[in-house]
């Protein structure tokens, strides 16, 4: 998660779900946690148990093959800001 999207969601009370862990697991790691290397997915679906680069890949194909790009939903820079 994303500092600012953190810190927005803590603003405004929202609930927030952890979608990214350390690899190793073990103890409870503080939010925000926003480490990429050495990290796992969680909660998210078929893409749980991915490293955060492996996922990212996976979820890019998936778009593509959805053909999120013709619709607008993604542009070739990625999500946005």
């Amino acid at each position: 998660m994303m500092k600012r999207d953190f810190e927005f969601a803590q603003k405004y009370g929202l609930r927030l779900r952890e979608v990214i862990a350390p690899a190793a697991g073990g103890e409870e790691t503080a939010l925000p946690y926003t480490a990429e290397e050495d990290a796992v997915l969680i909660n998210s679906g078929e893409w749980s148990g991915l490293g955060c680069v492996q996922a990212q890949a996976k979820m890019a194909a998936f778009a593509k093959r959805m053909d999120w790009y013709a619709y607008g939903y993604i542009s070739s820079e990625g999500l946005g800001e």
